[in-house]
């Protein structure tokens, strides 16, 4: 059996090969692999790297349970013969052998071709060998759960989503990096991967939900209704996360602040499933409340969670404000299964109140069982002021009392942490 090649060919390297590992260098000196507990689910990333150069990775001194024929390939180093070969005939660690495992775990009842080679060969052996639909990537659109494949490069991947739109698909693979490790944050567009040559469809996978449309199942997407990045798991790159017992079951839940297109906060919670020995959280639930633009923009908004009416449930509590415009403070209360609307609180005198010089946290500093408001104002000339906000009825908030003025000599506000 034709023993498949890794990434980069061993034996002597042409000039064509030199130049084309050339304009590869960028790309794979900025590559990013994924968080380093994850594995993309691959059963043999436990193989010990032998030769990283050559994409060599074994075990010794036995086979593991699922690869039992793994010394059909063997590999002598340091007087030791290590197995290299995978459960379907490709070498551990390597893109064909992630890519033949993936497609086991997709299309299950498929027999995967054990002769297809190393990756440059996979779209000529695949027709050979009637294995799937080869399509020329010109003119076609991905699929999931379809191969991407670069000749050129000696590489396979994984479609994980494809855009309808663009047609640029998300990729699963391995060893893109020489390193024998698992990435999922690149695509086919011109900036990342770049378009495969040819596409090999084996079937058709259903997607998962995906309501936010950004890639991300809703099953793993942590801010599930609002579009986000995929390496960010699914939720915009500023998204905020706070704490507070949403549904007053005495245990905390996670709380997302999310930006949407237009700038406006998209409001998500996960209930605490917690027991006493287990930390976990369920699916998350929409906020329940929908702040629109452009009266609502993250940019503008800050934020704190507190019991604020004391009937055991935590509320988000928000300032509105910008460089130009006053700082308005609302509440939104907890009903349980998400947030009432925003309700005015107080807008406090402009002349002494300032948003870019407020900062604030809750907390009940009275002990009557309702949060109340903590604020710090001043600046990079002003000294801090320390005020107290005591809660009043049904989530409402009482004028400042001032409590504190540290002495400006060993008191700044730039120097201040909340």
């Amino acid at each position: 059996m034709k023993r498949p090649k890794p990434l980069v060919n061993r034996g002597v390297i042409s000039l064509a090969a030199l130049l084309l590992f050339a304009t590869l260098c960028t790309q794979i000196l900025n590559m990013q692999p994924a968080f380093a507990a994850d594995d993309g689910g691959y059963p043999w990333i436990g193989a010990t790297q032998l030769n990283a150069r050559t994409s060599d990775y074994g075990y010794y001194p036995s086979c593991p349970s699922n690869a039992s024929s793994c010394m059909s390939i063997p590999h002598n180093y340091n007087g030791h013969t290590y197995g290299e070969m995978d459960a379907y005939g490709y070498v551990f660690r390597n893109c064909t052998s992630y890519v033949a495992w993936k497609i086991k775990q997709v299309f299950p009842s498929v027999s995967f071709p054990s002769n297809l080679g190393d990756a440059s060969t996979w779209a000529s052996m695949a027709q050979t060998d009637h294995f799937g639909t080869v399509y020329a990537s010109s003119g076609y659109t991905p699929q999931i759960g379809d191969i991407a494949v670069w000749t050129g490069a000696d590489h396979v991947a994984y479609v994980y989503y494809a855009d309808p739109t663009t047609h640029i698909a998300s990729l699963d693979e391995y060893n893109v990096g020489l390193d024998g490790n698992f990435y999922s944050s690149r695509t086919t567009a011109s900036n990342s991967a770049g378009t495969p040559d040819y596409y090999i469809h084996v079937g058709t996978v259903t997607p998962p939900p995906d309501t936010d449309g950004d890639g991300v199942p809703d099953s793993s997407d942590w801010c599930p209704i609002v579009a986000g990045n995929p390496v960010n798991n699914g939720c915009p790159n500023d998204v905020i996360q706070v704490s507070g017992d949403v549904n007053g079951d005495g245990k905390k839940d996670i709380i997302d602040i999310s930006r949407n297109t237009d700038n406006s906060p998209v409001i998500s919670w996960f209930p605490s499933t917690s027991t006493a020995t287990t930390a976990s959280v369920s699916d998350p639930q929409s906020g329940g409340v929908t702040l629109p633009a452009p009266s609502w923009n993250v940019d503008h908004l800050k934020w704190t969670v507190g019991d604020f009416n004391g009937d055991g449930k935590d509320d988000l509590f928000v300032v509105s404000g910008s460089a130009t415009d006053p700082p308005v403070m609302y509440i939104l209360l907890s009903n349980g299964s998400g947030f009432n609307a925003p309700q005015l609180v107080k807008q406090p005198n402009p002349a002494y109140w300032q948003w870019p010089r407020l900062e604030f946290l809750a907390g009940d500093f009275n002990g009557d069982g309702k949060a109340d408001l903590f604020a710090c104002s001043g600046s990079s000339t002003d000294p801090p002021v320390l005020y107290i906000f005591l809660a009043g009825a049904s989530g409402s908030l009482n004028n400042p009392t001032l409590v504190y003025q540290p002495n400006p000599a060993y008191w700044q506000w730039l120097r201040l942490q909340f």
